[in-house]
């Protein structure tokens, strides 16, 4: 209920407890509570969080999702880049919002090869996603 009103602390320490508990899906948990962490401005705990939800569970979605993100905004593109390759790769058909964002950061590193692979591979997997099939449509016609 913290989280669904916006208390990212309290909502924080809720999650802390039940990761406490170690129940099924403990990386999940992980995840999610480093995402509060983050989203209450503790930066540091929040990517400890993440980074225990990627130990315990190396396949863990959020986990990985969140580490990229952290990674864009830290302008670290090289480990931004692995982690989203990691769930091009192993989460493919989970979230478009992966594909353009790894061809986004490919297309401004001037790997224009490379962002239309993993774009083609968007349209294959996620056919009917239009902003996928936009920005693989402009790099194909060279805009």
């Amino acid at each position: 209920m913290a989280a669904k009103d916006q208390e990212w602390t309290e909502a924080a320490k809720w999650t802390e407890q039940f990761v406490a508990t170690r129940p099924p899906s403990l990386g999940h948990y992980w995840a999610v509570l480093g995402d509060y962490r983050l989203a209450a401005d503790q930066r540091d705990d929040g990517i400890r969080a993440l980074e225990m939800a990627l130990e315990v569970d190396p396949y863990v979605y959020w986990g990985h999702y969140r580490m990229a993100r952290v990674f864009e905004q830290k302008k670290d593109m090289d480990n931004a880049t692995k982690e989203y390759e990691y769930l091009v790769r192993y989460a493919f058909d989970r979230d478009p919002d992966v594909y353009l964002k790894l061809a986004n950061i490919y297309k401004e590193a001037g790997r224009k090869g490379d962002a239309l692979r993993v774009l083609a591979k968007g349209v294959r997997i996620l056919s009917t996603n239009p902003a996928i099939y936009r920005l693989y449509r402009e790099l194909r016609e060279g805009s």
